[in-house]
């Protein structure tokens, strides 16, 4: 899963659409388009450290860390 599809991912978790998320991130909604569609391949620090502050349930998912039963993290959901 590429770092635009784990962000994606926890915008579709959370229940966001576009451009709420980016207002929420400060970002353009078209560099979220552009970052969700693979366009760019790795988002700047500011953006990912931006989300793990808002979503911390996120953080080892989105940096590739592993998520056990003793660490407070957990992998998106696709919401209803």
């Amino acid at each position: 899963m590429t770092i635009g599809e784990k962000i994606r991912a926890v915008r579709d978790a959370e229940g966001i659409g576009r451009a709420e998320f980016s207002k929420a991130l400060n970002i353009p909604k078209d560099t979220l388009v552009s970052v969700e569609k693979g366009q760019v391949k790795k988002p700047n620090f500011e953006m990912v450290s931006s989300i793990c502050l808002l979503y911390p349930q996120y953080t080892h998912f989105l940096i590739g860390l592993p998520i056990g039963k003793k660490v407070t993290q957990v992998i998106p959901k696709k919401s209803d």
